[in-house]
């Protein structure tokens, strides 16, 4: 099973280019949860509470205990059973063999990468907006 995260909105979605960059979570007492895609296809992630990507659908997550990752991502345009793009994440110690999903979509202008909480049918999910540079470093994390 693999993890999703999706960015929510209405208007266009960003594409490939659109991805590229930093994205940030504000978490409790001033911790920050990074992802920096780069042009080169690779990602880093830095600060993620756990289990986040490493259990699909996790139901509380542990701002103590972060971690920080290395791999590669590839943009997948959206298609006829799935109207909506996505972000898929290799190389990460995800749930299942295929990767981590981030689904993609809002507007360009404000977009939002998101992960279902728990059950996905209950609508709680863990958002990244986009931001300026930060450092990200995945073997400083806790």
């Amino acid at each position: 099973m693999a993890l999703i995260l999706s960015l929510t909105g209405c208007s266009t979605t960003p594409d490939r280019s659109g991805v590229v960059g930093t994205w940030v979570n504000e978490g409790p007492r001033a911790k920050e949860a990074v992802l920096v895609f780069s042009g080169d296809g690779t990602v880093r992630a830095c600060g993620l509470p756990s289990p986040l990507i490493q259990s699909a659908f996790a139901d509380v997550l542990d701002w103590d205990r972060r971690i920080g990752l290395l791999g590669a991502w590839t943009f997948e345009g959206s298609r006829v059973y799935l109207d909506i793009d996505r972000v898929l994440l290799r190389g990460l110690p995800t749930a299942g063999i295929s990767g981590t999903y981030l689904y993609v979509s809002g507007p360009s202008s404000s977009p939002e990468l998101t992960v279902a909480l728990g059950d996905p049918d209950e609508g709680r999910r863990f958002a990244f907006h986009r931001t300026g540079n930060r450092r990200c470093d995945p073997d400083d994390s806790d």
